[in-house]
């Protein structure tokens, strides 16, 4: 078989993504964005029980990481109209260091509150303070790999300070604390602590939907609502809507794309019967 009928898998990709970007330019020329909130149901809440700083902050990372993990592979910026799609494999990194940096702060108002005679030199940070809080019972804390909190420390070092290296969002792996293992050891922590109380029951959604044009936009081909949030026992707590209004393109420019897209999709469908046929994929 000769080079010009053989694809790899990623340029054969190529094409099929270079196809549906066509088609969506085909039916929708510009698109503009009318909307652009986020809404709270305080009202669907909970007690918050205690009520401080420190557990609000909680439940509110609890929230931004059910907004991001709800989303089924991807998290989808600027709603689907905008074609920017950001894999969820990049969150988990930063909310890890966001999960430590709360529970320092969380450590630090403990030691606070309970006006406890720290030293200048251990109060430095993470490391000393919960030096500090073990060798008072508090909590337990010992600088050797294996104990829970200080591989979650380590592991924010890590993410912070090595370019390459992740963080997951679960791994089948005990040794390695991965965002769920860290989140866990962290929530009881503070719990036995009574910096923060249970876990609500936590839940995300994702809706779409279309609505004809208004009489006040008859230029509008389509207005499109994006919405997603998290619910608490059932009702929404918080949600995140995007409305955009897309207008049809010229109908002699769609008709150009009606061809370009025509001869497209020929050309791939008969590029993959190659591929499976030949056995061509690389």
């Amino acid at each position: 078989m000769s080079p010009e009928t053989t694809l790899t898998v990623a340029q054969f990709f190529d094409q099929i993504s270079d196809i549906v970007e066509m088609n969506m330019v085909k039916q929708m020329g510009r698109m503009e964005k009318i909307l652009d909130e986020v809404k709270m149901y305080p009202e669907n809440r909970g007690a918050v029980v205690p009520a401080t700083s420190i557990h609000e902050n909680w439940l509110w990372f609890l929230q931004e990481k059910i907004l991001i993990d709800a989303q089924d592979g991807f998290m989808v910026a600027e709603a689907l109209g905008a074609i920017s799609v950001i894999p969820r494999i990049f969150f988990p990194s930063l909310l890890y260091i966001k999960l430590v940096a709360l529970f320092d702060e969380a450590v630090d108002y403990f030691i606070t509150i309970q006006n406890l005679p720290i030293s200048q030199q251990q109060n430095r940070g993470l490391d000393g303070r919960l030096s500090f809080l073990s060798q008072r019972g508090y909590l337990q804390y010992n600088k050797q790999t294996g104990d829970p909190l200080y591989d979650i420390k380590q592991k924010r070092n890590d993410l912070a300070h090595k370019p390459t290296d992740s963080a997951a969002w679960r791994t089948q792996q005990a040794s390695l604390p991965d965002l769920e293992q860290a989140i866990d050891v962290i929530e009881t922590v503070l719990q036995n602590l009574g910096l923060v109380g249970q876990r609500p029951h936590y839940e995300g959604y994702s809706e779409s939907g279309g609505e004809a044009a208004t009489p006040s936009k008859a230029d509008v081909y389509m207005t499109r609502r994006y919405s997603m949030g998290v619910k608490e026992n059932g009702k929404k707590i918080v949600e995140i809507t995007h409305a955009w209004d897309y207008y049809p393109v010229d109908v002699g420019i769609r008709e150009m794309l009606n061809a370009v897209l025509a001869q497209a999709v020929t050309e791939a469908i008969n590029q993959a019967t190659i591929l499976i046929q030949g056995k061509t994929l690389e």
